[in-house]
């Protein structure tokens, strides 16, 4: 049986919500993956690899409607969602992921921290998720020259 461990997030920031979509869209933001590379143009259906510690994963776009959402399973049971809507001259974010340890050592740990304390585990990831938000956030300010 795979472990999967779900993290959500939310913020806001300001910049046009095609600005946030166009940075959202190549996926470098996921601070949790070693390297991610498209198969085909980002679309909805289209393929790409995951990797973390030198371990490739196949993906597949579920959900691609500009520039609202994007959502993408793995073969390895992960998935993540990323749904954005305009507030005024900024743009809300939300993440939902769904995190599967790879490395024997990070499976043991997370399953030892979910057994002893599920909350401490549920906790991580949501900081997990809210860290990968920041990221997006600083590339979207970056790319637009505005302050988050």
């Amino acid at each position: 049986m795979v472990r999967q461990y779900p993290g959500t997030a939310s913020l806001t920031v300001k910049a046009p919500l095609e600005a946030v979509w166009d940075a959202a869209v190549s996926l470098e933001w996921l601070v949790g993956w070693d390297q991610i590379a498209f198969l085909a143009p980002p679309e909805e259906g289209s393929a790409f690899t995951l990797t973390d510690e030198h371990r490739p994963i196949r993906a597949r776009f579920t959900q691609f409607e500009k520039p609202n959402c994007l959502a993408w399973r793995a073969a390895d049971g992960g998935s993540g969602a990323l749904h954005l809507s305009a507030d005024g001259d900024s743009t809300s974010m939300r993440w939902e992921y769904v995190g599967v340890p790879h490395a024997f050592v990070d499976r043991i740990a997370t399953g030892a921290m979910a057994l002893f304390v599920p909350g401490k585990v549920k906790k991580l990831c949501n900081e997990d998720a809210a860290k990968e938000l920041r990221n997006l956030a600083r590339r979207v300010v970056r790319r637009s020259g505005e302050k988050a």
